[in-house]
């Protein structure tokens, strides 16, 4: 007699824990938070560090953002109250669209600025490609192991 009314009460936790996304959103986890989300385009994972991490939603208060996982690769990570977005505006990221030395903006370890780089980048577990000379950036950067074990772009040794 108990065992189905347990039974209706797993179903009810479990199935609270994953979201109804809609068509053209996708579902994501976010690290440290059980269940899954919804983001609206393409989410941060694996090597894409541009992608889209969930917002204030039903199971996580006070949002996600995408950052370096410590598994060497892009996730999402929850905000808590005490690290929550700011309202502070910020510069919009470099437009690499239609440029030769490729569309992909990239950061470069200890370069001033942002650069843009032909893809694969390389990012997370990709050996990929780093942004060569250009404006601000005379002699390239190389691809290589970083101090967080993953692979990065840095300026090349002189």
């Amino acid at each position: 007699m108990f065992k189905p009314v347990a039974f209706a009460l797993a179903a009810i936790a479990v199935s609270s824990t994953y979201a109804a996304c809609t068509d053209g959103q996708e579902e994501i986890s976010v690290q440290g938070i059980d269940g899954y989300f919804c983001v609206n385009g393409e989410s941060c994972s694996a090597a894409n560090a541009l992608g889209l991490c969930p917002d204030v939603q039903e199971g996580l208060e006070f949002g996600s953002y995408c950052d370096l996982l410590e598994t060497g690769v892009y996730g999402c990570k929850p905000y808590s109250d005490w690290n929550a977005p700011s309202s502070a505006e910020y510069d919009a990221p470099l437009n690499c669209t239609g440029n030769i030395a490729g569309e992909f903006p990239v950061s470069v370890q200890d370069g001033d600025g942002t650069f843009c780089s032909a893809s694969p980048v390389c990012s997370g577990t990709i050996a990929g490609n780093c942004p060569g000379a250009q404006d601000g950036l005379p002699n390239g950067s190389v691809c290589v192991v970083i101090e967080t074990g993953v692979y990065g772009c840095v300026l090349p040794p002189v």
